[in-house]
């Protein structure tokens, strides 16, 4: 295969991959890891280690099975609101093989806000926050 048509084929492998971020090492299929899609927020750290490209709204990340810390950030903009956080929320769950979570911003009053996670299935709440 000459050099321009491996560099097509590898620009296409990246397109179909999408934005999505894995973060372990080592080849799993997607039915042993879970799968975190960032709404309305960004995800910038899992179990202390940095997502390397957060991606913003929508991002997709892949954990591996098991107590999970997430660093969340806000990062709403829709229509005339734009509201960001510069200083990360850490959430944790327990997240299982083979299903799909939802990082949101929930708001108590006009500007205080916490993250939640959803099972994209259940739309069940399944974090919790340690001190």
């Amino acid at each position: 295969m000459n050099a321009k048509l491996k560099f097509v084929a590898m620009i296409g492998m990246l397109a179909l991959a999408g934005c999505t971020t894995a973060m372990y090492e080592g080849d799993l299929s997607r039915d042993k890891v879970a799968r975190i899609t960032s709404v309305d927020t960004y995800i910038s750290a899992v179990d202390d280690k940095e997502v390397p490209w957060k991606g913003a709204n929508y991002a997709k990340v892949l954990v591996l099975p098991g107590e999970r810390k997430i660093d969340v950030s806000l990062n709403l903009n829709s229509g005339y609101t734009a509201m960001y956080s510069i200083v990360p929320i850490s959430v944790y769950f327990d997240a299982q093989e083979g299903r799909e979570y939802v990082t949101q911003a929930e708001f108590s009053g006009d500007e205080a806000w916490f993250p939640i996670i959803l099972d994209k299935v259940t739309s069940q709440e399944v974090h919790y926050f340690k001190e």
